[in-house]
């Protein structure tokens, strides 16, 4: 037991209670009872005078913060250590103070918002200007480690993705290909079916199904592993041995995004295209003839557009897994929150990025 455990009874509803000695997992079970009741009828100050104090243990702090619980006033420290002074503060509840997470009102959710969204498109801009002024000299440098590094992402981002970009290319050419019998047998135009699967995944599909599958795959892949690495300090040890990360592990994925997706656009239009010749073989429609009424609908200019936008859609959503990865935070949820981020700001900048281009591709004349 505490050497000393003196309780007094002052003025108007005011209690002290002076502990002496060791306060630890031996003695306060001792004087814990005696000490909460005493501090129950501090209805006006609690005063714990520690000038005393010996030893104090994590169950002498619990008993404290416990006293200072109890009491229906306010609660006043007299001596201890700045240490025991801070771990009560941790550890104390303001009377009467609710302990629940404020409410935020609209306008300040909005300004947090805003706050928030400028603070991203900042660091974006920043990391934009890191990675432009890091891959010239990177390109001019390349040897056979990161050329090896380069066409490792390149298998990961294309090849890998070349099952789910066939299902996804013949399902969606299948999907136009009904639609548009169905929507053009009304008006006794089937022979235009061709042409509308064709313009419609050389000018969107193609790039759109590349890329999509780009940021669900290969975006919040980017951004698992270099996430992982700086919650590990692997950025920091790539670091300390003068190595930049921008250098070694973005650019080589930023690489791998641009030469893929484009690949990946024309193979997707193509699975697109055979998936749309399926409705009108079963009509008695020939393959040859739909494949010659595909490729006279469509020019040099759709092509042109769908490589672009595979450029385009390549370089963002790569940038942007690479992006968040980099600005993942500390913790055990940091990881899964920057792959969700990288996978929603991808697809995001990919639609606008599409109509950009197509607005300008359209303005144009093509």
């Amino acid at each position: 037991m505490a050497e000393t455990l003196r309780i007094s009874q002052g003025e108007a509803g005011g209690v002290t209670i002076a502990i002496s000695g060791p306060l630890d997992l031996e003695t306060a079970p001792g004087v814990w009872d005696q000490a909460v009741r005493a501090a129950t009828t501090a209805t006006k100050e609690l005063v714990l005078d520690l000038t005393g104090l010996g030893v104090c243990d994590g169950v002498g702090v619990g008993l404290l913060a416990e006293l200072d619980r109890s009491a229906p006033g306010q609660t006043r420290l007299d001596g201890g250590s700045d240490e025991l002074h801070e771990l009560l503060k941790m550890a104390r509840l303001e009377k009467g103070q609710d302990t629940r997470a404020p409410s935020v009102g609209f306008f300040s959710s909005v300004g947090q918002a805003t706050a928030a969204l400028l603070a991203t498109i900042h660091a974006l801009i920043s990391f934009t200007g890191d990675v432009t002024a890091a891959i010239i000299p990177a390109i001019r440098t390349l040897n056979g480690t990161r050329l090896r590094e380069i066409l490792r992402n390149c298998v990961r981002v294309g090849a890998d993705a070349v099952p789910v970009v066939s299902f996804l290319g013949l399902l969606i050419g299948y999907i136009l290909s009904v639609q548009a019998t169905k929507a053009l047998e009304t008006v006794g135009t089937t022979s235009l079916v061709p042409m509308v699967v064709g313009f419609s995944t050389f000018r969107e599909f193609g790039a759109l199904i590349a890329a999509i599958i780009l940021a669900g795959r290969s975006g919040s892949a980017f951004a698992a592993e270099l996430g992982t690495m700086k919650v590990t300090e692997e950025m920091d040890a790539y670091r300390t041995l003068g190595l930049n990360p921008i250098v070694v592990l973005v650019i080589p994925r930023i690489l791998a995004g641009v030469i893929v997706t484009p690949l990946l656009t024309i193979y997707s239009i193509v699975l697109a295209i055979v998936g749309g010749s399926i409705p009108l073989l079963t009509k008695g429609y020939s393959f040859g003839a739909y494949i010659d009424s595909v490729f006279n609908s469509v020019v040099t200019a759709d092509f042109a557009q769908a490589m672009v936008k595979g450029l385009v859609f390549g370089l963002l959503v790569a940038m942007l897994g690479c992006f968040h990865g980099m600005r993942t935070g500390r913790g055990a949820d940091a990881v899964g929150a920057s792959t969700t981020k990288a996978v929603v700001a991808g697809i995001v900048a990919v639609l606008i990025a599409d109509s950009i281009v197509s607005t300008i591709f359209y303005n144009l004349g093509y």
